[in-house]
Protein backbone atom coordinates (compact mmCIF):
# COMPACT_ATOMS: atom_id res chain seq x y z
CA UNK A 1 0.00 0.00 0.00
CA UNK A 2 1.19 3.54 -1.03
CA UNK A 3 1.03 6.13 1.67
CA UNK A 4 1.05 10.04 0.89
CA UNK A 5 2.37 12.17 3.20
CA UNK A 6 1.40 16.10 3.45
CA UNK A 7 2.65 18.65 5.64
CA UNK A 8 0.86 19.80 7.97
CA UNK A 9 -1.38 22.58 6.71
CA UNK A 10 -1.11 21.27 3.44
CA UNK A 11 -4.26 22.10 0.98
CA UNK A 12 -3.47 19.57 -1.56
CA UNK A 13 -3.61 22.53 -4.00
CA UNK A 14 -0.46 22.43 -6.36
CA UNK A 15 1.67 25.07 -5.06
CA UNK A 16 1.96 26.61 -8.77
CA UNK A 17 -2.28 27.26 -8.84
CA UNK A 18 -1.28 28.98 -5.44
CA UNK A 19 0.96 31.35 -6.92
CA UNK A 20 -0.98 32.23 -9.74
CA UNK A 21 1.21 30.06 -12.65
CA UNK A 22 -0.33 29.15 -15.27
CA UNK A 23 0.41 27.20 -18.55
CA UNK A 24 2.19 29.40 -21.12
CA UNK A 25 3.21 31.88 -18.28
CA UNK A 26 6.66 33.13 -18.21
CA UNK A 27 7.73 33.29 -14.74
CA UNK A 28 11.20 35.67 -13.56
CA UNK A 29 12.56 34.43 -10.08
CA UNK A 30 14.78 36.70 -8.34
CA UNK A 31 17.14 35.51 -6.09
CA UNK A 32 15.61 32.23 -5.49
CA UNK A 33 16.78 29.36 -3.28
CA UNK A 34 17.47 26.23 -5.38
CA UNK A 35 14.80 24.39 -4.13
CA UNK A 36 12.57 26.81 -5.32
CA UNK A 37 11.65 24.28 -8.59
CA UNK A 38 11.56 21.49 -6.75
CA UNK A 39 8.70 22.81 -4.68
CA UNK A 40 6.64 24.03 -8.19
CA UNK A 41 6.87 20.74 -9.48
CA UNK A 42 6.66 19.30 -12.43
CA UNK A 43 5.11 22.60 -15.18
CA UNK A 44 6.25 21.99 -18.91
CA UNK A 45 4.39 24.78 -20.03
CA UNK A 46 5.97 27.39 -18.30
CA UNK A 47 9.02 29.17 -19.35
CA UNK A 48 11.16 30.02 -15.91
CA UNK A 49 14.15 33.25 -16.47
CA UNK A 50 16.26 34.75 -14.06
CA UNK A 51 17.07 37.83 -16.28
CA UNK A 52 14.45 39.74 -17.47
CA UNK A 53 13.14 38.89 -20.48
CA UNK A 54 12.14 40.79 -23.40
CA UNK A 55 8.34 40.19 -23.69
CA UNK A 56 8.07 40.49 -19.76
CA UNK A 57 6.78 38.50 -17.31
CA UNK A 58 3.25 37.10 -16.35
CA UNK A 59 4.83 36.58 -12.82
CA UNK A 60 7.61 37.83 -10.73
CA UNK A 61 8.89 36.00 -7.46
CA UNK A 62 11.47 38.11 -5.69
CA UNK A 63 13.42 36.50 -2.56
CA UNK A 64 15.10 38.69 -0.36
CA UNK A 65 16.72 38.64 3.50
CA UNK A 66 16.78 42.17 3.92
CA UNK A 67 14.23 44.68 3.52
CA UNK A 68 17.16 46.88 2.04
CA UNK A 69 17.20 44.41 -0.83
CA UNK A 70 13.73 44.61 -1.60
CA UNK A 71 14.08 47.73 -2.32
CA UNK A 72 16.86 47.43 -4.75
CA UNK A 73 14.76 44.37 -6.54
CA UNK A 74 11.75 46.51 -7.23
CA UNK A 75 12.45 48.66 -10.03
CA UNK A 76 13.69 45.07 -11.82
CA UNK A 77 10.60 43.25 -10.64
CA UNK A 78 7.90 46.03 -11.59
CA UNK A 79 9.92 46.42 -14.83
CA UNK A 80 9.75 42.93 -15.96
CA UNK A 81 5.93 43.08 -15.61
CA UNK A 82 3.70 42.68 -18.45
CA UNK A 83 0.38 44.33 -19.05
CA UNK A 84 -1.81 41.90 -17.97
CA UNK A 85 0.96 40.58 -15.25
CA UNK A 86 -0.96 40.31 -12.09
CA UNK A 87 1.47 38.86 -9.99
CA UNK A 88 4.17 40.00 -8.05
CA UNK A 89 5.28 37.62 -4.79
CA UNK A 90 8.13 38.83 -2.33
CA UNK A 91 9.56 36.32 -0.16
CA UNK A 92 11.14 37.76 2.55
CA UNK A 93 13.79 34.95 4.63
CA UNK A 94 15.53 35.19 7.19
CA UNK A 95 18.67 33.52 8.19
CA UNK A 96 19.45 32.78 3.97
CA UNK A 97 22.24 34.82 2.24
CA UNK A 98 21.26 35.99 -0.80
CA UNK A 99 23.09 34.23 -3.95
CA UNK A 100 22.98 38.03 -5.76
Amino acid sequence: MCETRRMAGYSGTPLAQKLGIKPGHTVLIINAPAEYREWLGELPDVTFAAKVPKHGADVVHVFVTLLAELDKQMPRARAAMTKDGRHLGVVVQEGRENPD
